[in-house]
């Protein structure tokens, strides 16, 4: 009984080393990530808040399904393809940053919501033209 135990133990042992000794070989195969140059640990920063928001969002809005239902089911309420919706929602936020180009105030959200909210819209509208297209025209 401990002879079995014993050639198990290798067993296992040679399978765990030889899987060791291939995501070694895996992780020194990569390239390595391009150095970032001043300002893009920011626009990393900006790009993990939209998606921070994204999520949060999509939990109010999507459906488990469809993280995107609302944007769907928005167009077909009007009769448009959802990335014309998404024009509509990025033609809101604009005209909200036009208000503070002339007055300098905003009442319900900073500058920088309205700016995310405009590029997390522009990528749903990228996202969901894809998905009505059979290319990227």
């Amino acid at each position: 009984m401990s002879d079995s135990i014993a050639e198990a133990n290798n067993a296992i042992r040679t399978a765990v080393d030889a899987r060791h000794r291939r995501a070694e070989k895996a992780v020194c195969c990569r390239p390595s990530p391009p150095t970032l140059r001043k300002d893009s640990e920011k626009f990393r920063a900006v790009l993990d808040t939209i998606w921070e928001m994204h999520l949060s969002k999509t939990a109010d809005y999507g459906t488990d399904d469809d993280a995107l239902a609302n944007i769907r089911s928005g167009a077909e309420i009007v009769g448009i393809e959802p990335w014309r919706a998404c024009l509509v929602r990025i033609a809101d936020k604009v005209t909200r940053l036009k208000t503070f180009c002339r007055t300098g105030q905003l009442q319900n959200e900073s500058v920088l919501d309205s700016l995310h909210d405009l590029a997390a819209y522009a990528i749903i509208a990228a996202v969901v033209f894809r998905e009505g297209t059979r290319n990227d025209r």
